[in-house]
């Protein structure tokens, strides 16, 4: 009985995306899973940080790997806040992020995350995907 619950809860109000990377100065943007939750009223993106190069070794994340994020959920700005994250290697960080989109709930919008800084480093990093 319990695992019919959980099945069924799982499956309402619950949507996912796989989308992709993006690569600047050495530094690869992941974002791995994206998912709306709490009766889409939120979205959690899951993502992935990894340095390429010589200088992994000398950087340090000073709080969350991702910061100030720029999220577009179809043509509005949400505003996403690291709520976890965690360095897995020299090479590589893990992190989440969750944004409210109670006001904005297009089925099957298009989102772009864009930073400008990852682990203090400057660049640009723009990734789109589409969220059913």
């Amino acid at each position: 009985m319990l695992v019919l619950v959980f099945a069924l809860l799982l499956q309402s109000g619950h949507s996912e995306a796989y989308v992709g990377s993006y690569s600047n100065n050495n530094i690869r943007l992941t974002i791995n899973r994206v998912t709306r939750f709490d009766n889409d009223q939120k979205m959690k993106i899951d993502y992935t940080v990894m340095v390429n190069g010589p200088q992994s070794a000398q950087m340090t994340s000073a709080g969350a790997p991702v910061k100030h994020p720029h999220i577009w959920y179809g043509h509005a700005e949400v505003r996403g806040q690291s709520v976890a994250y965690k360095k897995v290697n020299d090479h590589t960080y893990r992190g989440t992020i969750i944004a409210p989109i109670h006001q904005y709930r297009p089925q099957g919008a298009w989102v772009t995350m864009v930073t400008h800084s990852l682990l203090n480093q400057q660049g640009n990093w723009k990734v789109s995907f589409f969220l059913e």
